[in-house]
């Protein structure tokens, strides 16, 4: 039976809030090793892909390794900015990340956006987006913080590759899903490599 997804996110926000911030640091370093080595091993060509990221929330999995992997291999680098927080909608902005003018501040959820005037990406031409949540099904359903940012972002963006790096008590074997709500293509934790269709066809084509 499918969990609720009241009940999955009392429990994994309490998961979460209880992870120490160095051990939130060390396990979020092994998930992004591990990953860069996989979609090494797969994808050896990343020059000029439009890659979605984000910001990490304390709780969430730091992308740092991410961050580095993707601009050492050319690929352009783009972070979510809330563009209308009552309609609730996004979008994401070309960033380098490595670049010291760049300014961030925290918006409309709490989550650090680039403040700077900054080229934004056509929803659709967006090739990867790593995506945050609360948690995540094995059959890759996606729990948010609620508002359907994302949900919106990706009914627009259909080409882009959806993945998710997760610390593995995010994961459920059953979710709750809303006809609205958009799923996953990649699921990637400490112990986990769950790979959807478009995923294996992505990954094949990029070999």
């Amino acid at each position: 039976m499918a969990i609720s997804k009241a009940a999955i996110r009392g429990e994994v926000v309490s998961q979460r809030k209880a992870l120490p911030t160095e051990e939130n640091y060390a396990r979020s370093t092994v998930i992004g090793k591990s990953f860069v080595r996989t979609l090494a091993r797969y994808a050896k060509n990343l020059q000029g892909l439009k890659i979605g990221l984000y910001r990490a929330l304390p709780f969430e999995v730091d992308l740092t390794e991410l961050i580095v992997f993707f601009e050492l291999k050319g690929a352009h680098l783009y972070f979510p900015k809330v563009s209308d927080p009552t309609a609730k909608t996004m979008d994401f902005v070309q960033v380098s990340p490595s670049e010291e003018t760049i300014e961030w501040k925290k918006g409309a959820l709490g989550i650090e956006e680039p403040c700077s005037i900054l080229p934004v990406a056509e929803a659709n031409s967006l090739d990867i987006v790593i995506v945050p949540g609360i948690a995540f099904g094995t059959a890759f359903e996606r729990v948010g913080m609620g508002a359907g940012y994302y949900d919106r972002y990706f009914s627009a963006a259909p080409k882009a590759l959806r993945i998710a790096l997760v610390f593995d008590f995010q994961v459920y074997d059953q979710i709750e899903q809303a006809t609205w709500d958009q799923k996953m293509d990649w699921i990637f934790g400490e112990n986990l490599d769950i790979k959807g269709p478009r995923t294996l066809e992505w990954l094949n084509k990029s070999s």
